[in-house]
């Protein structure tokens, strides 16, 4: 008997009620999904993802006062996200330079639903994994910074933020502590990602810790 799995806590996010209810119907059939939260307003979204532990927002992009972009800018190290749109090129923008697992056309089918859930439970599934292992390379971290650095060709200012984000700092938290508008950290972290060839925190983790593998 396999052991049970932990449910994923989700929200959805959609201007559209009709939209939100088919979606959230849907998400109510498929049992690892545990639904906090089913709202039209992105500001109470946005609440909610203060406050709460989320593990994935199933997310509209275009809304008002808030856009899909502006939740994703604010918690795209720390939620995933997958982009729910009437628009082909926003899907494709979001997916690519933003790293969410997926994006779902209007109207979203029960299989493409079902594709992007398998691809979450797999990101959770390396996500916790990083989550709970010693980092083997702990011992000699600073070498293993340093060759990072030399092999990716980072400037300074990229090694020092490569370490505060592999230690878990959110973009906010990186910028207060060195002294740097959010936004250029945001900047050095795009660069980071575009050498290394990752496309997430935990990308970038992982590429690091297996330089000592």
């Amino acid at each position: 008997m396999q052991p049970s799995r932990q449910k994923i806590k989700c929200v959805i996010v959609d201007d559209t009620p009709i939209q939100l209810e088919i979606l959230t119907e849907d998400l109510q059939k498929i049992p690892q999904i545990e639904i906090l939260l089913a709202t039209t307003d992105p500001v109470e979204a946005y609440s909610f993802l203060m406050d709460n532990q989320v593990d994935v927002a199933f997310l509209d992009i275009h809304m008002p006062v808030l856009t899909g972009m502006d939740i994703i800018e604010q918690f795209g190290n720390t939620i995933n996200f997958i982009v729910i749109t009437a628009y082909d090129d926003y899907g494709l923008k979001t997916h690519k330079y933003h790293g969410s697992i997926d994006f779902l056309l209007k109207p979203v089918s029960m299989d493409s639903l079902l594709n992007a859930v398998t691809k979450l439970s797999k990101r959770l599934e390396e996500q916790n994994a990083l989550k709970n292992a010693t980092r083997p390379w702990d011992h000699k971290l600073e070498e293993t910074y340093k060759n990072f650095r030399s092999l990716y060709s980072l400037t300074d200012r990229e090694e020092q933020i490569t370490k505060l984000l592999t230690d878990g700092l959110s973009n906010k938290q990186i910028a207060d502590k060195i002294f740097l508008a959010e936004s250029t950290v945001a900047k050095h972290i795009q660069n980071i990602y575009k050498k290394s060839s990752v496309k997430s925190k935990f990308e970038l983790i992982h590429k690091i810790s297996q330089l000592n593998s």
